[in-house]
């Protein structure tokens, strides 16, 4: 059924992104993740960073990195 899938609840605009290069964090509080891989975008921190989740780690990541599908 359709109601098997529920979003986590807070997202402000649960957008998912597409990674189009791999990304290493360079400090904790931010995402690794390989290019090719969704990424759910939870908040636009400024103008270079995400704040979002990939699997199922929340972080930042640079904007650059990611692309609308």
């Amino acid at each position: 059924s359709d109601e098997a899938f529920t979003p986590p609840t807070g997202t402000s605009t649960g957008r998912e992104v597409v990674a189009i290069y791999n990304y290493t964090a360079q400090y904790s509080d931010e995402l690794t993740f390989s290019e090719g891989e969704i990424l759910q975008i939870l908040e636009e921190v400024d103008d270079n960073w995400y704040h979002g989740v990939c699997q199922d780690k929340v972080g930042i990541f640079p904007k650059t990195y990611v692309r609308e599908p």
